[in-house]
């Protein structure tokens, strides 16, 4: 994008906010996790995370049309090179299409029960290696000891904070922190599109300062806990939550995902942010339709399921 005369700062706001697509879009490690805290369906929350995937595609994209029409504020957007053609994007299936093969693969595994949602991660590691060694050829067996111990420090870091946040969230439970929180909730009000916009609010902000993974297991068994308690559906839920942890982790003053692009790009922080509050709000706007409209999770998978 720089070299196509995009601002750093943009690209970095564009790429990082649209980086959240992937822990919604399935297949998506997030969801797994959300699955295991809430005892609820991997493979429903995987359908059910389709239409809020393609929801906040459509929403950034958006955004960047409403932006290509100020000349004045966005003169970027102007020379980007070539028009849309959806011819040129056909062709480019020939280079992507193994790729794109592989979400698929592992949705319909889980869905048809061949494998399991932790087994998935097997079953897609061996198949990114046989693309990528036969087909692409970008990798070679001397790549491998370097790939196992990249692989071995992030999941190590993984791991650090799933331990931590795990014994916190214990000690949550074993002080009946979940019941405590319910009652100061229904004090309040129970009506529940209220108390849903309230858990989404509160995962939105903690997820501003916190990793979203141990938010999500801090917080899972409690909001769950709610959710059930004033008759939320449980996939809406799912979807909702796990939608608000990655925008929380695009959103200042911490936003691990814009330091992190802006990292790669070269650019100061503040570049990144000052592009970056449209695209948030778009996704924002994404997320209250998921709220308000629970088909938009639930149509899916009860097709898919017949419940």
């Amino acid at each position: 994008m720089k070299e196509k005369g995009y601002p750093a700062g943009y690209a970095a706001a564009i790429t990082a906010t649209s980086s959240t697509i992937g822990a919604i879009i399935p297949p998506s490690m997030t969801m797994i996790v959300y699955g295991a805290l809430a005892s609820v369906s991997v493979g429903g929350l995987f359908l059910a995370g389709i239409i809020p995937g393609i929801l906040v595609g459509l929403a950034l994209m958006s955004v960047v049309y409403l932006q290509s029409l100020s000349v004045s504020r966005h003169p970027e957007l102007q020379k980007s090179g070539q028009r849309f053609s959806l011819g040129r994007c056909l062709r480019s299936l020939v280079d992507v299409w193994a790729a794109l093969v592989a979400p698929v693969i592992i949705v319909a595994g889980i869905l048809g029960g061949v494998f399991t949602a932790t087994e998935s991660g097997v079953v897609a590691c061996v198949f990114a290696f046989l693309v990528s060694f036969f087909l692409y050829r970008t990798i070679t067996l001397r790549d491998l000891p370097q790939i196992f111990v990249q692989a071995a420090i992030t999941t190590a870091m993984v791991l650090g904070i799933v331990g931590i946040a795990s014994g916190f969230g214990w000690l949550l439970s074993y002080l009946n922190f979940n019941q405590m929180i319910l009652s100061l909730i229904m004090a309040t009000t129970q009506d529940p599109t209220a108390v849903f916009l309230l858990l989404v609010a509160v995962m939105l902000v903690l997820t501003m300062f916190v990793d979203s993974m141990a938010v999500l297991i801090i917080t899972v068994p409690i909001a769950v806990h709610i959710g059930n308690a004033v008759g939320i559906n449980d996939l809406q839920l799912g979807l909702a939550l796990v939608m608000a942890t990655q925008i929380g982790s695009t959103t200042p003053p911490v936003a691990v995902l814009l330091f992190v692009a802006s990292s790669i790009a070269k650019c100061p922080y503040s570049e990144t942010v000052r592009y970056s509050w449209s695209f948030i709000a778009a996704e924002i706007a994404a997320l209250l339709l998921v709220i308000f409209f629970e088909p938009l999770t639930v149509a899916i998978p009860s097709y898919v399921f017949g419940n």
